[in-house]
């Protein structure tokens, strides 16, 4: 299913994007106008500077929504799990979570809207994070490799290596007037850099003669004037820098009881706040003592301008006002277990990977409708009035675009779908089920054949070519046999032996002809 999954995904890249709009209206819960969204969201969903657009990372690649009309603007081809906007919103930079690489994307026009200006690839490592400057003229790079990278995003060309950091570098961060670079290490340090030579001005470090686990920093932010860098430790410290200097101004230990992997001060740099997502709790300290002013509950997401900020209960979240901590409005729709929330960077709208909420209106608009995103992948198949949704190890599910029911289920846990969509070919794995691969119509729902494979043969990867007419069946622990079927009369057609190379994935030519 691994291997169908990644031909699948490849294909889906193809199918036009207006297909199937009258999903956006099934059978709506109370409150709902719209529902946005194919596939499972995969990370955090990101608003353009100027909240005009809508960014979701998801199973299928990056969907770009219009945030007023909610209407689809295009697919990136990627799979990833960050994003991030240059500061004008004219581009768009992702992580591949499939071969760590960077991918810069152009979201100056509606013409050039989500082409590919640039991969980037000078990371060995898994890449940990990324930060454009202010002024949007350097982008920067973090990675498990102990490396940042500064990089010109016009042009996708290097600009500078910046080494020194001797573990993991967890964070990144760029001074608000562009001078300076910080990043954080699991080496315990937190290191300044010129942004503009790369030159390595300071380094910060506590005061342990050794470096552990505990000494790792997890968050680094900057104060509005850059005059200030407040980091936090694993062991529950945190500290306030002077940038200049680079020396040590306050240093508070053990205030709470987990790990903020988060912080940011406010805009009159008179607080800072940090999110401990161990023990769910939101920490408020004040900048010129560092004494911890306030403590909430749960995970609080403030507002850009810092006037409101939401918490979630239940089925409920609450927006508050942030000097008289008063609740001020209810938004409905909201489902537990999803705790990340962003408001738009004009503080109207906020989001998560079940919705979107006006927060003027009240308005609550579905993303990935439990129908849909019980599968990790989603196709539209025919005319765009079905939609399949399947997952690793689960039945396939056809679904009635216009009434929004399930039409068919096909049982199995290993399934392969040829290109078209109208053929789908299902089995068992476990050689105590039945052996068979039963192979369907999925426009009829009807059973077109069934074929009697040898379990010790070939029933770790289907795929099926894109004409629906052969059928391909492995099992790459036995022997790296591959053999052929022929879907229309039920035969076997022709065996391939690829000893003594292990295949890990096969694709069909568009004319069915070549393997």
């Amino acid at each position: 299913m691994k291997y169908a999954f990644i031909i699948l995904f490849v294909l889906l890249q193809l199918l036009p994007i207006g297909f199937a709009q009258d999903y956006t209206k099934w059978e709506l819960p109370e409150g709902a106008f719209a529902r946005i969204g194919k596939g499972s969201v995969t990370g955090d969903i990101m608003f353009s500077p100027d909240s005009t657009i809508i960014a979701i990372p998801s199973s299928i690649g990056i969907w770009l929504y219009d945030a007023q009309t909610y209407k689809e603007l295009a697919l990136l081809t990627a799979h990833v799990n960050t994003l991030a906007f240059s500061p004008d919103g004219t581009m768009l930079a992702s992580i591949s979570s499939w071969d760590d690489t960077i991918q810069l994307w152009d979201m100056s026009t509606i013409s050039t809207l989500g082409k590919l200006k640039a991969t980037l690839t000078e990371h060995t490592r898994k890449i940990t994070s990324l930060a454009f400057s202010s002024d949007g003229k350097t982008f920067a790079s973090a990675s498990d490799d102990m490396t940042v990278v500064l990089w010109d995003p016009q042009t996708g060309e290097q600009k500078k290596i910046l080494k020194g950091h001797t573990r993991s570098i967890t964070s990144i961060a760029f001074a608000p007037d562009n001078s300076m670079l910080a990043s954080g290490s699991d080496d315990g340090t937190v290191r300044l850099w010129n942004a503009k030579t790369g030159k390595q001005i300071h380094i910060l470090k506590g005061d342990s003669k050794t470096v552990s686990y505990r000494d790792a920093v997890n968050a680094i932010a900057f104060s509005p004037d850059s005059r200030m860098l407040v980091s936090v430790t694993y062991d529950r410290t945190i500290r306030l820098w002077d940038t200049k200097t680079g020396k040590l101004k306050r240093i508070r230990k053990r205030d709470f009881d987990g790990t903020p992997y988060s912080v940011a001060f406010s805009p009159d740099k008179r607080m800072i706040v940090g999110i401990d997502d161990n023990n769910d709790e939101t920490i408020f300290w004040s900048a010129r003592t560092l004494k911890q002013q306030r403590k909430h509950k749960g995970r609080l997401h403030i507002s850009p301008d810092w006037s409101l900020y939401a918490s979630m209960d239940q089925k409920i979240i609450l927006l508050w006002d942030m000097k008289t901590r008063k609740q001020v409005k209810t938004l409905t729709g909201y489902k537990e277990g999803f705790k990340s929330l962003r408001f738009s960077s004009d503080g109207t709208i906020l989001a998560n990977g079940l919705g979107i909420w006006d927060i003027n209106t009240g308005k609550h608009t579905l993303i990935n409708e439990t129908h849909i995103s019980i599968g990790s992948s989603v196709m539209f198949i025919g005319e765009g009035e079905t939609l399949a949704c399947w997952d690793y190890d689960r039945s396939v599910q056809l679904w009635d675009i216009k009434t929004g029911k399930q039409t068919t289920t096909f049982t199995g846990d290993i399934f392969a779908i040829s290109s078209d969509g109208k053929t789908v070919a299902g089995g068992f794995k476990n050689w105590q089920k039945p052996s068979s691969v039963n192979v369907w119509d999925t426009e009829t729902g009807k059973l077109k054949q069934t074929i009697s494979i040898n379990p010790k043969k070939g029933r770790e990867l289907l795929v099926v070519s894109p004409d629906g007419e052969t059928l391909v069946s492995c099992n790459q622990s036995a022997g790296h046999i591959f053999e052929l079927w022929d879907v229309i009369i039920g035969e076997h057609k022709l065996t391939l032996n690829t000893k003594p190379y292990h295949i890990r994935s096969v694709a069909f030519f568009p004319d069915s002809q070549t393997l």
